[in-house]
């Protein structure tokens, strides 16, 4: 049943969708007989070399000889997977692919990526406002400028204990929703929940289209774990997210490179120091669901890691995981006891 509604919304979306005009949202093409041509958005040229063909709804490069069709192509250039590359599409042509028995479910993950997003803007604005002096001060300290705060849309979760909770029920957002997003616990002492992240600065952790799915938070004050992240969730899991593979996989795959770090830090610093190509392994060993993931977007990769023992003694994994991958691999070492945004400052 589901390889026949795939393959009825395969000839939906086609039908209803031409692929000059998907191409044209990220490629100039310019029509020459009964083709169009434009410079190949998947390797570097300066003679357009990258044909369209309106006729037969395929692409092919003459350079790097990439063809296929608008599923293969939205794959090839936003790093997808099939499915994914269907419900984008399916969105733009305005079919709803969901299955019946699949409805409460993608509707709960509707209402979780909602509720992700809107958190996202209230913990930016407070950082934005009175309650994140202190945090801005914190910030710029470690030498972020705004605009990477923006980029990023780093937030500020004051200490206090229903604030986002109470936000999000204003909003109007369904109490089961907000319990089943990760940012609010139950209590183990007493019968009641209070907000996942106090007095932390905030870090939304977006996937491909820039939804928000989970958020990490690093402590301003003494409380241990000094950074956190929201648990496992319905939309969210570590072992199968990269920080700042959002913000970065254009330049990843222009260069046909990343340079992988360990922390949430660390990426943003190399970001801001023109190095965009650059993602975080969610302070978790690298993962096989990580590595496939960058492969999706690139053949080489460049482990970072920090400096101290934990971060050497964490490289030689990623090596292994990356290269059974299928990914080369170069390794960049530190000094001891630096990470890449100390050295970043230093250098």
């Amino acid at each position: 049943m589901t390889k026949y509604m795939d393959e009825q919304n395969i000839r939906e979306i086609e039908a209803r969708l031409d692929i000059v005009e998907i191409i044209s949202e990220s490629v100039q093409l310019h029509r020459r007989g009964n083709n169009y041509w434009g410079l190949c958005p998947f390797h570097p040229e300066k003679t357009p070399s990258f044909s369209v063909s309106r006729n037969k709804q395929m692409y092919y490069c003459f350079g790097c000889h990439a063809g296929g069709n608008i599923f293969s192509y939205v794959m090839k250039k936003e790093g997808l997977d099939f499915k994914e590359a269907l419900e984008l599409l399916a969105a733009k042509a305005g079919i709803e692919i969901a299955l019946p028995r699949d409805r409460k479910s993608t509707d709960k993950r509707k209402a979780l990526i909602a509720v992700n997003n809107a958190a996202t803007q209230f913990y930016a604005d407070i950082l934005s406002s009175e309650k994140g002096r202190a945090a801005r001060a914190y910030l710029e300290k470690r030498g972020l400028t705004p605009e990477s705060i923006s980029i990023f849309k780093l937030g500020y979760a004051p200490d206090e204990w229903n604030l986002v909770e109470e936000y999000l029920l204003k909003k109007g957002f369904a109490p089961e929703i907000i319990k089943a997003s990760g940012l609010i616990k139950r209590s183990d002492k007493q019968n009641r929940f209070y907000d996942l992240f106090r007095n932390r600065i905030v870090f939304p952790i977006f996937i491909y289209n820039q939804d928000v799915v989970g958020f990490g938070g690093r402590s301003l004050g003494e409380v241990l774990p000094k950074y956190l992240n929201t648990a496992e969730t319905e939309l969210f899991s570590k072992r199968r997210n990269l920080y700042g593979l959002a913000q970065g996989r254009e330049s990843i795959r222009e260069n046909n490179s990343a340079f992988l770090v360990e922390g949430y830090m660390d990426c943003i610093k190399l970001h801001q120091a023109g190095i965009k190509n650059t993602v975080a392994s969610l302070g978790t060993a690298l993962t096989e669901e990580q590595a496939s993931l960058l492969r999706r977007y690139t053949e080489r990769v460049v482990v970072l890691y920090d400096g101290d023992e934990a971060g050497q003694r964490e490289t030689m994994p990623a090596i292994k995981v990356l290269g059974a991958a299928g990914l080369q691999v170069e390794i960049v070492s530190l000094p001891p006891g630096k990470d890449p945004d100390e050295y970043i400052e230093s250098y």
